[in-house]
């Protein structure tokens, strides 16, 4: 199965995005 690059690119955002959330609530 291919896989949309629009979704690929999406899924590392969010992975990209919940790190810098975790980050934020680490260093308050």
């Amino acid at each position: 199965m291919e896989r949309p690059i629009r979704n690929v690119a999406v899924i590392d955002i969010g992975k990209t995005n919940a790190k810098l959330v975790l980050h934020d609530l680490e260093t308050g």
